[in-house]
């Protein structure tokens, strides 16, 4: 590359973002709004090196953001704009970088290789950026999270579970401040027990959102509370996005498994359901590594253990696949004892979960009255209606509203990919099957919540198996499987 080249494209970089940052300053976007963007230049430089390739093409479109302040309605616009300019001028230098190099399969290994950090942040970055983006859009908390935070906000402030006075003195325009003025009142979650006000949520995202709620009291950011916690969540929730990675390395070693990853964390459901603040991708982050560390090769029972003690605090719904995995992986420690007579990995496997299902129980007890945490919830007769349940059960696939198909219908080559020999595969139906009966069975439909809640849960095990499908008709040439993937 010539030196006059070399100076050509420095001039570019400068000029682009000079360009898209006086953009910005002249369409009064908001300060977290630049310091994202700003953040997410930085970031993907760090990761990609964009500046090192021959033609930096994102650059040259930075310096034709001016034209976005042609005729833009508000500020919120405006941001609007910027977001879609940038994520398509990234999109198109992305493909050029991979696709016009001469290492092409290099660059692929190299990326399905990438640093367990880097990925952790690329996801960070894309659950944030949504976030931003829906949060300017009027997305504000809603269904059950504001209720969460509620919790958290009782946990953190008054130190106890008792509500009566974060519903009674409306405390919680903290968390919903938006409705400060209006005529909404939030409608409490809660059950009564000894004249005591509790909710009756578990408390897994609670306990997850109270460090959160004490740092935005400590920095009394001026940011809405909304996208803060949003932020929170995808923080929490880019594990889960770094443990499918891990995941796919494991099951498609010397696959190209980068671009498959990248199209599940930034299509639906896992794009959007990773900013709520809801239990299942939590609960999902749980049991994914259970999965990796009680049977893959990463096995190591004291982290099995670990992740089975947190998820029962998330919701009881979960409890059956628990059971399975408990079953499933008791079955292994027992055959290993019967050949080694040593009972260290049966006590790093149990320790932790007998741990938190006593903390669970006096939980329970105390606040509740009880011990069995399914009596935490309103009280409900499952026995009437059976025809009910059996249309539940495939409205959680192809329903309008719920259907998690009808809304990422890429996901129905997850039934093709069931014919596919898979390392596992049974027991990840068996557990998979579990939760979906159940949950069925017990009718309840995730509302106020991006479509497909009921099986978000399980988004790892559909994934798993479509992967396994689209990597083996590559492997296979099966050019009509492709083809249909990517229609």
């Amino acid at each position: 590359m010539s030196n006059l080249f070399k100076t050509f494209k420095i001039y570019i970089i400068i000029l682009g973002i000079l360009s898209l940052f006086a953009s910005l300053i002249i369409g009064k976007t908001s300060l977290i709004f630049t310091i994202l963007l700003a953040l997410f230049i930085i970031l993907t430089e760090l990761i990609f090196n964009f500046r090192k390739t021959t033609f930096p093409l994102h650059y040259i479109f930075f310096t034709l953001a001016p034209t976005l302040l042609i005729n833009y309605s508000s500020t919120i616009d405006f941001q609007i704009r910027i977001f879609t300019f940038i994520f398509i001028a990234y999109i198109l230098s992305f493909t050029l970088y991979v696709f016009s190099n001469k290492n092409y399969e290099k660059i692929n290994f190299k990326l399905s290789n990438m640093s367990p950090f880097k990925i952790w942040i690329i996801a960070f970055l894309v659950f944030s950026v949504t976030s931003t983006f829906l949060f300017y859009k009027g997305v504000y908390l809603s269904g059950d999270e504001p209720d969460f935070l509620i919790i958290s906000q009782s946990i953190v402030e008054d130190g106890d579970f008792e509500l009566k006075n974060n519903y009674k003195d409306d405390s919680y325009y903290k968390i919903k401040p938006e409705l400060r003025g209006s005529n909404w009142k939030i409608t409490p979650h809660i059950t009564m027990h000894n004249k005591q006000t509790r909710s009756f949520h578990m408390p897994g995202v609670s306990f997850m959102m109270a460090p959160f709620y004490a740092l935005y009291n400590i920095l009394d950011a001026p940011i809405h509370p909304a996208l803060f916690f949003r932020y929170a969540m995808a923080f929490f929730n880019a594990f889960f996005a770094l443990s499918i990675f891990i995941l796919l390395q494991i099951y498609f070693k010397d696959k190209n498994i980068f671009a498959f990853w990248i199209f599940i964390i930034t299509s639906f459901p896992l794009l959007f359901h990773s900013i709520t603040l809801f239990p299942e991708i939590p609960a999902a982050l749980m049991s994914i590594n259970i999965f990796i560390f009680g049977f893959t090769k990463y096995k190591n029972y004291f982290l099995t253990g670990l992740f089975l003690a947190f998820l029962p605090w998330f919701h009881v719904k979960y409890y059956p696949l628990v059971l399975v995995f408990i079953i499933a992986i008791s079955v292994n420690l027992f055959n290993e004892w019967r050949i080694t007579k040593n009972y260290k990995n049966i006590i790093n496997f149990l320790i932790l979960p007998i741990l938190s299902l006593i903390l669970l129980m006096i939980y329970c007890k105390l606040l509740y009255g009880t011990v069995n945490p399914t009596q935490i919830f309103p009280k409900q007769n499952y026995f009437l209606n059976p025809l009910l349940k059996v249309k539940v059960f495939f409205a959680y696939f192809i329903d309008q509203r719920d259907g998690l198909i009808s809304y990422a219908p890429y996901l129905f080559l997850f039934f093709l990919g069931l014919k596919e020999k898979l390392k596992h595969k049974k027991l990840l139906l068996i557990a998979g099957s579990s939760y979906v009966l159940l949950h069925a069975f017990t009718t309840v439909r995730g509302a106020y919540a991006p479509a497909g809640r009921p099986l978000i849960f399980l988004i790892w095990i559909f994934i798993l198996f479509l992967a396994n499908f689209y990597f083996n008709s590559i492997e296979n040439d099966n050019n009509w499987r492709i083809f249909f993937l990517i229609y």
